[in-house]
């Protein structure tokens, strides 16, 4: 499937509290994968962030609620995102579909992935495949 057919069918339904959620693409975790990314774009600070899970249509990150990320909102896109696995890099931007609270001061943000190129989707499927865990 090509990036630009998975950002078309990648659907996610925001629902709110007590709302539901759908997904097109099932959730995995990585171990050790990271994303690192300049915040605010496009010449903030330097962020690395732990990824929380990726699907194909998507990915979702953790952050403390006081770092300079804290001001991201929903509908805002971090581009020139690298998700580090390893010597694995996939390329994406990301759409922000919902920020949300966590316990402890985290926080946690997801959206849509926009894969950079079809090798970068490939690489994202592999990872999956390879090392995903499904959550």
């Amino acid at each position: 499937m090509a990036p630009t057919e998975i950002r078309e069918q990648a659907t996610v339904k925001q629902g709110g509290r007590g709302g539901r959620e759908r997904r097109r693409f099932p959730r995995f975790q990585i171990p050790g994968a990271m994303l690192a990314f300049g915040f605010p774009a496009p010449l903030g600070k330097c962020c690395e962030q732990p990824l929380k899970d990726v699907s194909l249509g998507g990915i979702a990150f953790t952050f403390p609620r006081d770092s300079c990320i804290g001001r991201v909102h929903v509908g805002q896109v971090i581009p020139a995102i690298r998700l580090v696995v390893g010597r694995k890099v996939v390329q994406l931007d990301m759409l922000v579909m919902r920020v949300d609270e966590e316990p402890h001061g985290q926080m946690v943000c997801g959206g849509l992935a926009y894969w950079k190129s079809t090798d970068d989707f490939q690489r994202v499927k592999e990872l999956i495949e390879s090392v995903g865990t499904e959550c």
